[in-house]
């Protein structure tokens, strides 16, 4: 079964083409300027595979503490985010800061980045080049 036309905009969990798909993250920052409406997220504690910026590729093990992603950064801009839309990004990053919520992370090329807490709890990050890294 194929994907709608603006559901194939969105990265997710078995898309060939991820660059990353790391799952068991958790916010650790988050900070927002709701003048420019531009948001950036601090994860840490993934496992799952990594594309760097070189182009070389990151696995990290579930279950290996050695092997997990050490920090992980999402910076956002969302200019075109209703008052609402805004204050939902920045409530539902915020909770998952406070609560430890574990989440997913999926990024392709030239689609929306998703951060999933489960299939009812989601945020779509649009891409920005050269600003959603991981580290060991």
């Amino acid at each position: 079964m194929s994907r709608s036309p603006a559901a194939a905009l969105l990265a997710m969990p078995g898309d060939l083409d991820l660059d990353a798909d790391v799952d068991g993250l958790t916010v650790t920052r988050v900070g927002v300027d709701a003048n420019t409406r531009s948001l950036t997220v601090d994860l840490v504690d993934g496992f799952g595979r990594f594309v760097d910026t070189t182009g070389g590729e990151q696995t990290f093990l579930p279950g290996d503490p050695n092997s997990r992603v050490s920090t992980a950064s999402i910076t956002a801009w969302l200019p075109d985010a209703t008052p609402d839309a805004w204050d939902e990004y920045v409530t539902v990053l915020r909770r998952w800061r406070e609560t430890g919520t574990p989440v997913r992370m999926c990024a392709a090329p030239g689609r929306y980045t998703t951060l999933i807490e489960d299939r009812h709890t989601f945020l779509l990050v649009p891409r920005t080049p050269a600003r959603t890294e991981a580290t060991r």
